[in-house]
């Protein structure tokens, strides 16, 4: 409401990328975000949603100014999980981040073009590195972007051989990861790890 001082907060969208460890990790950044008086929006589907919720453990959802933001579960086409697979990633979940861009690019549209449009309130992305197709509505909207790097310990330590090319990695995950990287460009931004 006008001059109750709300217009003033900042609004920070925040985006993860729908798979657990990313979704948990960005849920803990926006409670943090939320303590410091930001109001929050976490965008995913409503299925990752309700897993969000539901693990939850040790703090109460309803204490923080987060407002989640249910995207419809994209339609995927995958193949059968290789269960003799020597592959330590999840193939299995490429086909649904292939999915979440080509599907809900447009609702992640506009949505932020409700939020930057209700009023003069202050907005920032924060997104997962691996969803650098968000980089490009941020630059549309003008909204100053972060790029939140979720890597595991296992990742980091694997890092020369993913830069070099020589780890053992799938031809779609190549494709997949090189196309975000490529996305991202000249983040109106910086990265927070």
């Amino acid at each position: 409401m006008a001059g109750d001082g709300s217009d003033a907060r900042m609004r920070v969208v925040v985006v993860p990328l729908p798979a657990q460890g990313h979704l948990n990790q960005l849920l803990h950044f926006s409670r943090a975000i939320a303590q410091r008086g930001a109001s929050i929006s976490f965008v995913a589907t409503s299925t990752h949603i309700h897993q969000v919720r539901q693990r939850v453990q040790g703090w109460d959802l309803h204490k923080f100014d987060i407002h989640f933001e249910e995207l419809p579960m994209p339609h995927v086409t995958g193949e059968e999980l290789d269960v003799q697979s020597t592959n330590t990633f999840p193939l299995h979940l490429i086909p649904l981040f292939e999915a979440v861009e080509d599907q809900l690019g447009f609702h992640v549209d506009q949505l932020l073009h409700t939020i930057c449009s209700e009023n003069s309130k202050r907005v920032l992305i924060v997104y997962d590195a691996s969803m650098g197709w968000i980089q490009t509505l941020a630059t549309k909207y003008s909204i100053l972007a972060y790029i939140f790097r979720s890597t595991s310990a296992y990742y980091n330590l694997r890092r020369k051989q993913v830069r070099d090319e020589t780890w053992d990695l799938p031809e779609r995950l190549i494709k997949y990861s090189r196309r975000q990287r490529s996305l991202l460009g000249p983040a109106k931004g910086r990265d927070i790890s």
